[in-house]
């Protein structure tokens, strides 16, 4: 009896062990570090402690002082802290990192509301995200855009902090100016449109090599004003729209308020202008929305130009 009592308690623990519901619930996923989003970064060895807050650029890099640009995006802020780490340990003694998200704005879609195309965006958090339903007439997943990575571009207008390591009267913030160059102290004026951040820091460290022994040069890029396109024609608000990340055509127009009763979306054109001319590229919006032409949602260019024609009937 005893022997049969002790096989059925035992069966009833196995069961309890193999159903109980904490072994079946997911452990929750660490959130990914996306563009757009505001990180605060302390860093701290010795007696020094240096913190910087800096927003995620399109090209998913951060920079911070001493180590320069570092990948940021599709890391969590633990891994982000360890590659931190990693860079820090070769250049100070024992130091100690903190990362920590202050906005979450890199998550994004896209809702289409008409067959006209008329859309708006939402930005989303990560919560949010995972409980988000698609309705029927959004945009298709044969519509999505992979996008391989790459450096940021400075353009004219971006605003830029120059920090020279233990030079407080070298290190400058300043504005690209339309022509592309920036002015600093000793070196006056520099190239710095079309460089990435790394290879204006190479350019300042070596002029800088003629006036200061070993240099340690970062440059941060603060404002990102140069990615700007236009919009004209049959959108609900036509005009000039600053981007902070790389966007393509369906989401462009989504930021006007989406085209009018008026427009004929498949004759959209975007004028391209680049160092071998001018070139025009025809957009089939209707297209894009119903799967038909998902490669035709191109990504745009700083300067781009669309053009949304007026229907002809």
């Amino acid at each position: 009896m005893n022997k049969l009592l002790f096989i059925f308690i035992t069966s009833i623990f196995i069961t309890f062990i193999i159903i109980s519901p904490s072994k079946v619930i997911a452990e929750e996923e660490e959130y990914m570090i996306g563009v757009k989003d505001v990180l605060e970064v302390t860093m701290t060895w010795g007696n020094q402690t240096i913190s910087h807050t800096a927003t995620v650029p399109p090209d998913g890099k951060i920079s911070l002082p001493m180590i320069n640009d570092i990948q940021a995006k599709g890391l969590s802020p633990i891994q982000l802290k360890e590659g931190i780490m990693q860079r820090l340990n070769k250049i100070v003694y024992n130091p100690d990192v903190t990362v920590i998200v202050k906005g979450i704005n890199g998550k994004t879609i896209i809702i289409s509301n008409d067959s006209k195309g008329s859309s708006h965006e939402h930005s989303l958090r990560e919560e949010e995200i995972k409980e988000k339903i698609v309705a029927p007439n959004t945009l298709p997943p044969s519509s999505t855009v992979t996008i391989e990575e790459d450096e940021y571009t400075i353009g004219a207008e971006d605003v830029l902090n120059i920090v020279i390591w233990g030079n407080d009267a070298l290190s400058k913030e300043v504005r690209v100016r339309p022509d592309g160059k920036i002015s600093l102290p000793l070196i006056n004026d520099l190239q710095a449109e079309g460089l990435s951040p790394i290879q204006l820091s190479d350019s300042i460290t070596n002029r800088l090599k003629e006036f200061v022994d070993a240099p340690d040069v970062t440059v941060i890029v603060r404002e990102i004003n140069s990615f700007k396109i236009s919009i004209t024609g049959e959108v609900v608000r036509p005009g000039v729209i600053k981007l902070q990340s790389k966007t393509t055509i369906i989401e462009a127009i989504s930021l006007t308020g989406g085209v009018t009763a008026w427009a004929s979306p498949n004759r959209i054109t975007v004028v391209r202008k680049d160092k071998n001319g001018e070139k025009r590229i025809l957009v089939r919006y209707n297209d894009i929305l119903k799967g038909k032409d998902p490669e035709g949602n191109i990504l745009l260019k700083p300067g781009d130009t669309i053009i949304v024609p007026r229907s002809l009937f």
